[in-house]
């Protein structure tokens, strides 16, 4: 079994956005955990990573035309509450590639029974999502892992955390969600 910690709580503080992502530079920095999550009309995307409050005052300092949304060069600490795993399938049917729904929720299911047959974790407790476009996100709780407390460094450990589980699993996933500035449809989102 994968080990459990958890991050400190002044790690809470995220990027969010409401609607779709051409919004992004007016998008606000919150709490995750300040209530509950707007209603349900349009999508909402939060930052990957945590941060603690000297994420917030960055942002606020650093927002303007040259940095829309007043993250670019941020690269303070950060932790995560979830490990995620981008799973995107295509096809192509004459000539246009078109979202693969039955090859990613296949992948996700790959990737489900491995970390339960391998490393113990019960599926029941990893959320998993559809994604905007083309497949499935599945969200690895962190307290699953010791290794995730709060540093610059978190990105990459996480990007390689998740790429050496899914080669273990056999499948592939999207690294391009492990940046530090990404953002990623929240679980709360409508689809």
């Amino acid at each position: 079994m994968i080990q459990a910690a958890a991050i400190g709580n002044q790690f809470v503080w995220v990027e969010e956005v409401q609607g779709p992502l051409s919004r992004r530079g007016k998008g606000r920095v919150v709490r995750i955990d300040d209530g509950p999550s707007p209603p349900c009309h349009e999508e909402l995307y939060r930052s990957v990573y945590l941060s603690d409050e000297r994420f917030r005052d960055y942002v606020a300092e650093h927002k303007g035309k040259d940095n829309p949304s007043g993250i670019k060069g941020f690269d303070g600490p950060c932790s995560v509450r979830y490990l995620p795993f981008d799973i995107d399938r295509e096809t192509e049917l004459n000539g246009t590639k078109r979202p693969d729904w039955t090859a990613a929720v296949s992948a996700a299911h790959q990737l489900l029974a491995h970390l339960r047959d391998v490393h113990g974790v019960d599926p029941a407790t990893v959320p998993c999502s559809l994604t905007g476009g083309r497949g499935v996100h599945v969200y690895l709780p962190a307290t699953l892992f010791g290794d995730f407390e709060p540093s610059e460094r978190v990105p990459e450990i996480v990007c390689a955390v998740a790429s050496a589980l899914a080669q273990e699993a056999r499948i592939e996933i999207d690294n391009a969600i492990y940046g530090r500035r990404n953002i990623g449809r929240a679980s709360t989102a409508c689809r």
